[in-house]
């Protein structure tokens, strides 16, 4: 195989990849009314807060501030997006920061764009 062939294979695995992570972020917003900016701090909360340390999942809390950190955003954006989120029942904001409420929705969200 030519080095093109190879890097043509690359960019087409790419944007397949890519297609999938549109279809799963238009579905979201189509099915649970939510804007991009929520299924992307929806998935940054459970990226985060989530570890899979030795088979047992743990659950770490996320500040607003680590959050827009970590998706470059502003922290009111993020503070603002999370009251809608946990409106929906998806996210759950307690004394130490941020967790995902809803586990299945993040997991079925998770699992379309990987």
């Amino acid at each position: 195989m030519t080095d093109a062939s190879n890097e043509t294979r690359a960019v087409e695995a790419t944007a397949r990849h890519l297609g999938g992570v549109l279809r799963a972020m238009a579905s979201a917003r189509k099915e649970r009314g939510l804007t991009s900016e929520e299924v992307l701090i929806f998935l940054a909360v459970g990226h985060l807060g989530l570890d899979g340390d030795g088979g047992l999942a743990r659950v770490t809390p996320r500040t607003h501030g680590e959050i827009a950190a970590f998706l470059g955003i502003p922290r009111e954006t993020v503070r603002r997006k999370i009251a809608r989120l946990t409106d929906r029942g998806l996210t759950e904001t307690t004394p130490h920061g941020v967790i995902v409420e809803d586990y299945a929705a993040w997991m079925a969200l998770a699992k379309t764009i990987t």
